[in-house]
């Protein structure tokens, strides 16, 4: 019974961080709140509990990032901070999810809490979309992006793009009329809020995770354990069909430079290798994702700042490249290491805006590691995400349910798009992670989503 007590804790928790609009309150703070309540959850579930031991797999995993994590800090003489607290309690998150893998109903109730949560927010993106929003924006972007309850549209791309393959695996693995009615609007509505938020990265990481989720109902076909239902498969997809169109139909970008559609987004990232080039005649045609800087034309502005950022980063790595600059000091530093490069190219090709920005992360989650790390932090990272993975291939040997390409897919979404953004270090999308890797690590200790 204690595991269900905590599935119910980290779903109402997760309900809690999704539903943080900004001019309600703050996620950070609810995240704190929220889970100062849900460590008293723990402890009477601890208490009540008649055995609980401790999980090797839990030590194995994270032992090295949580002592890489210390070193840095005590190398760096800063010993603690708010950044190693959050790291402690996403561990927290991990170890209860573990146990939490060990009990079906748990499992559902957690399953059950996400299916909710994503058509509340993924439909309120569309309300937004359609100018229907019953709240203030309370955001920098208002009336500019979509961003649903979120600060941020890349925070809400990163969402719906992590949910979109899990419930496309809970749609395909539902026996029942009514579940697969419920988990095929979650399927379609965050399928379109990852379209409206416009989030190119996100877009990249859902199709890798819709092609796992498409690979596991291929094989679970060919064994005999799928059923395929072509009714509703049909209705699925035309419901997509009819999403694509109306999440297409208008610009999602609108700025004082103009107004670019889902498309033109698209194409936009052909400039990801060439973000930037010498303007050609007096004149220069700008669009919402481009400006001109001088004698330099910006064709993307928003990559054009991650490449300095992580020209920033890779300064850090330069100076300390074994232990960091300290586990969460990225943000510290960074002033100082952005006004040593104002000489760089890059720097003269950014925006003012983005000259004096204060980034607190790297966009690139693998490079902020190892800033604040070192490379001992980025191995402990890469030996985390390993164990992770091969504890989830051993489930996929043994014969694992759709359930666990799911597993598979959430996860691949997050760490393919930490490769341009942060999603780890936000409260919800990193409560997210760090559940779904703890109910995969929970799979090694015969979990029941195997078979």
């Amino acid at each position: 019974m204690w595991q269900r007590a905590l599935a119910g804790g980290i779903a109402l928790l997760g309900i809690v961080l999704l539903m943080a609009h900004p001019i309600l309150y703050e996620r950070s703070s609810a995240f704190w709140w929220g889970g100062g309540l849900f460590a008293l959850v723990v402890c009477w579930a601890l208490f009540t509990a008649n055995k609980v031991h401790f999980s090797k797999s839990l030590l194995w995993a994270v032992g090295p990032l949580l002592a890489t994590a210390l070193l840095s800090l005590w190398l760096s003489e800063k010993w603690i901070n708010s950044a190693l607290m959050e790291l402690l309690a996403y561990f927290f998150v991990l170890w209860a999810s573990i146990w939490i893998a060990q009990d079906r109903v748990a499992l559902r109730t957690v399953a059950s809490a996400l299916v909710l949560g994503c058509v509340l927010v993924c439909a309120y993106a569309f309300l937004q979309s359609r100018g229907l929003d019953p709240l203030p924006s309370g955001t920098p972007f208002d009336g500019r992006r979509i961003v649903a309850t979120f600060e941020n549209p890349n925070y809400l791309g990163n969402f719906a793009a992590c949910v979109f393959p899990i419930v496309l695996a809970f749609f395909f693995a539902a026996r029942r009329c009514y579940e697969r009615l419920g988990v095929g609007a979650a399927v379609v509505l965050s399928y379109g809020a990852c379209i409206l938020a416009g989030s190119r990265g996100a877009w990249l990481a859902g199709v890798v995770g819709a092609t796992v989720v498409l690979l596991g109902v291929y094989t679970g076909v060919r064994r005999g354990e799928i059923r395929l239902r072509w009714s509703s498969i049909a209705a699925l997809l035309l419901a997509m069909m009819a999403t694509t169109y109306a999440a297409t139909r208008d610009p999602i970008i609108a700025n004082a430079h103009g107004k670019i559609s889902a498309g033109q987004r698209l194409f936009s990232a052909l400039y990801l290798f060439a973000p930037q080039t010498k303007a050609q005649g007096d004149s220069i045609a700008t669009t919402a994702t481009s400006v001109q800087v001088g004698d330099v034309q910006v064709h993307d502005t928003t990559i054009n700042h991650r490449y300095f950022i992580w020209q920033v980063a890779w300064a850090m790595v330069r100076d300390q490249p074994m232990t960091g600059v300290g586990y969460g000091e990225f943000a510290a530093h960074f002033p100082r290491y952005r006004d040593g490069m104002r000489d760089e190219e890059w720097y003269a090709s950014l925006i003012s805006s983005q000259q004096g920005e204060n980034t607190r992360y790297a966009h690139n989650e693998y490079l902020h590691v190892w800033a604040e790390c070192g490379v001992l932090g980025l191995l402990a990272f890469t030996w985390f995400i390993g164990r992770v993975g091969w504890t989830l291939m051993g489930c996929l040997r043994r014969g694992a349910s759709l359930y666990a390409w799911g597993l598979i897919a959430g996860l691949g979404v997050m760490l393919v798009h930490s490769l341009v953004s942060y999603p780890l270090h936000l409260p919800l999308n990193g409560l997210m992670f760090w559940v779904c890797a703890g109910i995969a690590l929970g799979q090694g200790e015969e979990g029941p989503l195997k078979g």
